[in-house]
């Protein structure tokens, strides 16, 4: 599971990876947590802080390293899961303004409102995967984990930073930009995609590159390493249920951008509509998919088109009563696709309040014309 970013330089950023371990007897379920958050701090108010997190967290059982400075808080957590929650609740008010919202604990928050600019844009592995395949040298894809890191394994085409301690890599990192400036005519890379271990050094990164280096497209693997790592496991572990289902000649399995994929499906469709199509993808983006489909004509003149997590854990629902805040950007988002999809002439349809909800969408007679 993954935690949103809530706040630009000063959001926590939180990565869980599940683990078990425990002594005689039953394991006990327990988590693994790894977080960071810059802001500023107080050295005076630092052993105060110190105190108060290690009381509230010896009551949840937390063990782990922390590293508390005046520019922040860095740290690995191990505790059982029941106390997850307890621990989103535990921080201190100086480091988030807002509860924190787990994974698929509770419904996660979109981006807030910041008090600077976010220093990158969130690179998806998809993107980085395209950027490898078309080797476009205008675009600077840079290691920023240490040497012995990326000596074990790394993304092809990538740029290594060549040191053994992060304090020597904005020095090694000018030398990179001089030398890709002196390839390219004095020009800065077009865009910067960057990866470390799990975020915290791409913070920093991000922010030297777009402050002191007037580079605007700069992104970072959202999750890092780790959660690169989880989406190849991911991936296999669906690769190997399609290949035992006895339908495994009718599944194809595509890591694509959704539009993309849709486009590329038109021409087959144009032939052999499709009689049923089920969409559970970017909520946002529900509106481009159900427009695409209806103008393209994937969907058949009796087919049925259902959209998944149309009331998203009652979210929408409270959106559109004026009971959520404005800032909920997938319930805001959903609410405005069922209200332009209830108002579109083309279709006949209904939201069924099942679990999450499903909007189920069949063509008109008269649009078959």
């Amino acid at each position: 599971m993954l935690l949103r970013r809530l706040q630009s330089l000063r959001g926590p950023v939180r990565r869980w990876v599940s683990t078990r371990s425990g002594g005689s007897g039953v394991a006990e379920p327990r988590q693994y947590v790894s977080l960071y958050n810059y802001v500023e701090l107080e050295e005076s108010e630092l052993p105060k802080l110190r105190r108060r997190l290690l009381g509230d967290w010896k009551a949840l059982s937390v063990s782990g390293r922390i590293y508390l400075s005046p520019e922040g808080i860095n740290g690995q957590l191990v505790l059982p899961q029941s106390n997850v929650t307890a621990l989103a609740a535990s921080f201190p008010q100086i480091f988030t303004s807002t509860n924190m919202f787990y994974g698929q604990l509770l419904p996660p928050l979109e981006e807030k409102s910041t008090v600077g600019r976010q220093p990158f844009s969130k690179l998806t592995v998809r993107k980085l995967k395209h950027r490898n395949e078309t080797d476009d040298s205008d675009t600077l894809v840079l290691d920023v984990r240490n040497f012995y890191e990326h000596e074990i394994g790394r993304f092809d085409g990538a740029t290594r930073i060549m040191v053994d301690t992060f304090r020597d890599t904005f020095d090694a990192l000018d030398e990179i930009l001089e030398k890709h400036e002196k390839e390219h005519d004095g020009q800065k890379p077009r865009e910067v995609m960057m990866y470390c271990t799990g975020g915290i050094r791409c913070e920093k990164v991000g922010a030297y590159l777009t402050q002191y280096k007037g580079i605007s497209n700069v992104q970072k693997l959202h999750g890092g390493i780790v959660n690169y790592m989880r989406f190849l496991k991911e991936q296999r572990q669906a690769a190997s249920f399609f290949a035992k289902s006895s339908h495994a000649s009718q599944i194809t399995a595509v890591n694509q951008d959704g539009l993309d994929y849709l486009s590329s499906l038109s021409t087959r469709a144009a032939r052999q509509p499709f009689d049923f199509i089920f969409v559970d993808a970017n909520k946002r983006k529900y509106r481009a998919y159900y427009d695409f489909i209806l103008q393209h004509q994937l969907l058949h003149p009796s087919g049925l088109l259902v959209f998944d997590n149309t009331l998203f854990r009652g979210r929408v629902a409270a959106y559109a009563g004026g009971a959520a805040s404005n800032k909920e950007r997938i319930a805001r988002g959903l609410a405005e696709f069922n209200s332009y999809v209830a108002q579109d002439t083309r279709t006949s349809q209904v939201v069924v309040p099942l679990w999450d909800g499903l909007t189920l969408v069949r063509l008109k007679q008269e649009h078959w014309k």
